[in-house]
């Protein structure tokens, strides 16, 4: 928290100890960004593109193009230049750097999929919290049984965060079937990915 430095991950497709490999470029890259720019956040460098870290996702396995920030601009574009989109860049904290050593191992992803939810109700017993992933903006089955296991689960004080399945756009409750989940206690996460 109030990170006040450059802090940028990269890493490469294709393993830097072969003659043809992504990884020199990213690690330049990711270097001339760090010590020349004043960005104070977590961020990617990956295939000339640098996004914010909270807000990537890995999109593909097999191209350099690896990691995307679905629903935002990348914070810095690379080519012969650096173009970076100081609009999107946080200013600089005021409040002294902290750092959380310790984070709750009792949370889990559970993906919403037609067919029974016994196995998905079970585990709401044994979570502190759930980042449910539904269907479209924020959809899930009408089931009575499914509603009344994340009734159970918010009402025991289980966080439940809804993040669609979708690679873009938001969760919100525009159907009905996105209106009951809020009314059970779960929190919509907006146009946030599942790793942020």
């Amino acid at each position: 928290e109030n990170l006040g430095k450059t802090v940028v991950l990269t890493g490469s497709q294709i393993p830097l100890c072969k003659p043809r490999n992504d990884g020199l470029m990213n690690l330049l890259g990711s270097i001339n960004i760090a010590g020349h720019f004043d960005i104070p956040e977590v961020v990617l460098y990956f295939s000339s593109h640098l996004i914010r870290g909270c807000r990537s996702s890995k999109v593909d396995a097999n191209n350099f193009h690896a990691f995307d920030s679905p629903n935002m601009r990348p914070l810095a574009d690379v080519g012969i230049t650096f173009h970076v989109n100081w609009a999107l860049v946080r200013p600089q904290p005021y409040d002294a750097f902290t750092l959380q050593c310790h984070f709750c191992n009792d949370i889990s992803i559970i993906r919403i999929f037609p067919g029974p939810f016994t196995s998905i109700t079970d585990s709401f017993r044994h979570l502190k919290g759930v980042i449910l992933q539904t269907f479209g903006a924020g959809n899930a089955p009408e089931r009575e049984d499914l509603l009344c296991a994340i009734r159970e689960a918010t009402d025991r004080g289980v966080v439940i965060v809804n993040v669609t399945q979708c690679a873009k756009g938001e969760v919100e409750a525009h159907y009905a079937a996105g209106t009951v989940l809020v009314e059970a206690g779960v929190i919509p996460a907006g146009d946030m990915t599942p790793e942020a």
